[in-house]
């Protein structure tokens, strides 16, 4: 009598074949500049939404600024202030609005130069040469621990 070997069986001993056949080179990860590509590839994505945010919060701010400007006059209408107050306070809502408007279509260019003073600062401070990036602190991280690794005396202990 015959046995028959079913789909699922022959599946699971190839993969299984497959997997104990692969060298650990193909299994290997690259880790040059990992971190790098993922924090370009958000700024690539960022810098596309940073123009449907930006429009999207200027219709928000003067929709408030019209708000504003409707109550604050319609309050100094309701007690009659004359009209010496009315340019003042049209002076000081004008520098306000104006100001505001100044850092909402400057915030994005802000953020960039603030995150890369910081990691100015942050290179400097440290010493080294480069501005650090993603990549490179994950990279000094495992060289600390690679050395901390080969001077400590418990890997010596479980090695023997």
């Amino acid at each position: 009598m015959k046995k028959r070997i079913s789909f699922e069986t022959a599946v699971l001993v190839l993969l299984l074949g497959l997997m104990l056949t692969s060298s650990p080179v193909q299994a290997a990860i690259g880790n040059a500049d990992v971190l790098d590509d993922i924090l370009t590839r958000y700024q690539t994505a960022a810098s596309a939404w940073a123009t449907i945010i930006t429009e999207r919060a200027s219709w928000l701010f003067w929709m408030l600024v019209t708000i504003s400007m409707v109550w604050t006059f319609g309050l100094m209408a309701l007690r009659r202030a004359d009209i010496g107050e009315f340019f003042a306070e049209f002076l000081r809502f004008t520098v306000f609005t104006g100001f505001f408007w100044w850092l909402l279509m400057n915030g994005p260019a802000f953020a960039t130069s603030i995150i890369a003073s910081l990691k100015q600062i942050g290179s400097e401070a440290s010493g080294l040469r480069d501005v650090l990036s993603p990549s490179g602190i994950v990279d000094i991280g495992f060289h600390i621990f690679y050395r901390a690794l080969d001077e400590s005396t418990l890997r010596l202990q479980l090695t023997a």
